[in-house]
């Protein structure tokens, strides 16, 4: 019986993906906004770049959030990265100030959530 080698060029590229969670208007759960797919380099550690996204902000301490990591030859590597939204109040004021003014029972919303 012959000898079987199997040898690993790890200077090729292969792909790892970074996928980008929106928190939901419940302000608990997340929908994944956007995936990238790029290529790297086997064994290069590889950093998922923020994105800005208006009404939200980078949650740093979510600990389903992968930041960082080596980039496979299978190509499994998957980073994560979650943003929080931030709240907005809605008060209607009537007259100017002058009359009632009435603070919105479904408070709060998120951005681009319709009133």
């Amino acid at each position: 019986m012959a000898d079987v080698y199997y040898v690993v060029d790890e200077s090729q590229q292969f792909g790892y993906t970074i996928n980008y969670y929106l928190q939901n208007e419940d302000f608990e759960s997340y929908s994944l906004k956007e995936s990238l797919t790029l290529t790297g380099t086997t064994g290069e550690e590889v950093y998922a770049e923020e994105k800005d996204y208006p009404g939200y902000y980078l949650d740093y301490y979510n600990e389903s959030a992968i930041a960082s990591g080596t980039i496979k030859a299978d190509g499994s590597l998957v980073l994560k990265l979650y943003y929080n939204a931030y709240p907005y109040d809605v008060i209607y004021d009537s007259n100017n100030g002058t009359g009632d003014i009435y603070v919105d029972e479904k408070n709060p919303y998120i951005y681009e959530e319709e009133v």
